[in-house]
């Protein structure tokens, strides 16, 4: 296999980012997924502010397909009972998106593709090797049919949460709390009018209960997803799972119950798929012919709606710190850059994420809130 200038290590938004940005630059990148190819995952929404991004990518025109749904605002019950609304269309960008996230990832891997990249499907790095020097890395894959060695100058870890290849490369990963969510789609088919995706009307519906918080969004294709916020360790996570534990928790939330009485019979999987979803960085997010981007560098509070426009936007800095390496750049100064830029962009979301917990007061003692009334900070992690 020609030894490409830079590895991808996993794909998603983040990794298609990078990818693209470096192929469009010259440079030669192959993204090494362990997927089979793009799948369905939690994190469906892009906030207007995206579009710059996207624009900037020349992305703008992936969303205009008839795949996803324009996202028109938030609601949300928060600090009181009555909800509030924050209507997109009154803002600077208009509308974002709930997005069919498995065509939106393929739509990303293409584009990639046709700037220059190579995508490798269904391939696991199982082992990395870092001679020093000039040498640059060699990865070891697990690809369908045999084990492939591949050797590339530089690397980019964008495996998730998990940030794999950062850890193994002796970097810390650090979570800031205990946050997990606890999601279940459902299918609109059958229902009438007035029920189905009219009743959802276009917008995220956010509604805070005394042991954490719901969300529930439309998505493409008639459906519609829920998904109960809370820390793991404050409630028994394998009952909550089944469709029993999952409606007792619904009860305690009766604007979100309301919203899915009519989806309550179509939900499209037989019990809650769970993940985590606090906040985490890893420290240091890059090194030697390294750096992490998207998840694996920082992850976000769902509440914050930073998902996969951070995850682009560390996708596409990274890729450019990349670069500027192999372009003879001063490794460590380009590094150290990135790493500044992961740190501000991780430490204005802190401040953001405070000031929307402390607005709700209405359960002093609930050992979930309690936790939140303290701004989080790098030190707060374990």
């Amino acid at each position: 296999m020609t030894a490409p200038r830079v590895a991808i290590i996993g794909g998603g938004p983040a990794g298609a980012a990078a990818a693209l940005t470096l192929a469009r630059g010259g440079v030669e990148v192959v993204v090494v997924d362990a997927s089979r190819g793009p799948a369905e995952k939690i994190g469906e929404s892009l906030p207007p502010s995206v579009r710059p991004l996207l624009a900037r990518l020349e992305l703008l025109e992936l969303l205009d397909a008839a795949a996803h749904r324009p996202s028109f605002g938030n609601r949300a019950s928060w600090g009181q009972a009555e909800a509030a609304e924050e209507d997109f269309m009154f803002g600077l960008y208009g509308a974002g998106w709930h997005l069919d996230r498995r065509r939106f990832e393929a739509a990303l891997a293409k584009a990639a593709e046709q700037a220059g990249a190579r995508w490798l499907w269904d391939h696991h790095a199982v082992d990395a090797r870092h001679p020093g020097g000039a040498g640059g890395w060699r990865l070891e894959l697990e690809g369908p049919e045999s084990l492939v060695e591949l050797d590339a100058r530089f690397i980019l870890d964008a495996t998730g949460r998990p940030a794999r290849f950062a850890v193994g490369a002796g970097a810390r990963r650090i979570h800031l709390d205990r946050l997990v969510g606890l999601a279940l789609r459902f299918d609109s088919a059958g229902l009438g009018d007035g029920e189905g995706m009219d009743g959802m009307d276009g917008f995220t519906v956010v509604e805070a209960i005394e042991s954490g918080w719901w969300y529930t969004a439309p998505l493409s294709g008639g459906r519609a997803i829920a998904v109960y916020m809370s820390d793991g360790d404050l409630f028994d996570t394998r009952s909550a799972r089944t469709a029993g534990g999952w409606r007792a928790l619904l009860d305690a939330a009766p604007e979100t119950r309301a919203r899915l009485r009519p989806w309550l019979e179509r939900a499209l999987e037989p019990s809650a798929t769970i993940a985590r979803a606090g906040s985490a960085y890893t420290s240091p997010p890059a090194g030697p012919g390294w750096l992490a981007i998207g998840d694996a560098a920082v992850a976000f509070d769902p509440l914050s709606s930073h998902g996969i426009g951070s995850a682009m936007t560390t996708g596409y800095y990274g890729a450019c710190a990349a670069a500027e390496v192999l372009s003879g750049g001063a490794d460590t100064g380009a590094l150290a850059t990135y790493a500044d830029l992961v740190a501000s962009l991780f430490d204005d979301y802190l401040d953001l994420l405070h000031q929307h917990y402390r607005r709700e007061q209405r359960w002093p003692t609930s050992p979930f809130w309690a936790r939140r009334r303290e701004r989080l900070s790098l030190d707060s992690g374990r």
